[in-house]
This record gives C-alpha cells, structure tokens and sequence, in this order.
C-alpha cells in the first residue's frame, strides 16, 4: 500500500457463541457432561439440594439452557442432593418460645396446639430424631 493510504483493520470477535443446550436438565450428571462435552463445553459439577428434582439428576446450569457462550467456555451443572434433611430435636419439657425459636432455627415450621406463653411442650409430631426435609411443620403439644 502507497505511504499515508487508509488501511481498514478487520479484527475477530473470535467464534459465534454457541447456546447452552436445555436437555442437560433432567439427566444425569454424566448424560449431561457428554452433551456438553460434545458440543464443545468444558464441565463443572456444583451439587445442590432441591425439593422437585431426584438426586443425581440435573437442575440447572450456569450458564442456563439457551443461553449463549464460547466453545470451549466451562458450563457448571447444578446436580441435585435431593430435598435438604435435618433431625428434629428433643423439645420435651422446653417453653413453647424456646421450642418455636429451636424449631425456626433449623428451618422447620412450628405448629401449636393450645397455645400458652411459657407452657411447656408435652409431646411433639413428628418424634426427635426423625429426619424431616426442610420446611417441614412440627407439631408442639402443650
């Protein structure tokens, strides 16, 4: 080119993004992977707890179905643990205010029958020790 002539530069954005295919969702982590993998994805694995989906099945991803990213791009499948679970305790003989508070504390819901400030729990539904999803009503007797 003659000295002092315009030159146009054309620089790449690099290759089209490609959209994160929804039918991982539902598969296993391993079902899902080889998707991924075959349409040019790195693979993550994030485990989380969840109330609608089984476990071992996917959730979601991030990022999620549909949605555009770089071959070669890591996708992080959120893999399901199942409904979180935890142990109800012993709330025998405690203040229907300390029970609640115990109760809230580790996300279940309290259920009072014949509620009195300070009463004193007699009996509980479901027994100490059961393992309960999170979110669940315990029922205090007082």
């Amino acid at each position: 080119a003659p000295r002092e002539s315009q030159i146009v530069l054309r620089v790449s954005d690099g290759p089209a993004p490609i959209p994160v295919p929804n039918e991982v969702v539902g598969k296993t982590y391993d079902e899902a992977a080889g998707i991924l993998r075959a349409r040019g994805f790195g693979v993550a694995r994030n485990d989380v707890f969840s109330d609608s989906v089984d476990s071992g099945k996917v959730v979601g991803s991030d990022p999620g179905g549909g949605q555009p990213a770089s071959r070669g791009a890591t996708v992080t499948l959120n893999v399901s643990k199942g409904p979180q679970m935890v142990a109800v305790p012993n709330l025998r003989n405690e203040t229907v205010e300390s029970a609640s508070q115990q109760l809230q504390n580790l996300g279940l819901v309290p259920d009072v029958e014949n509620y009195g400030p300070g009463k004193r729990v007699r009996a509980q539904d479901p027994s100490s020790g059961t393992q309960v999803k999170v979110g669940s009503k315990v029922t205090l007797f007082l």
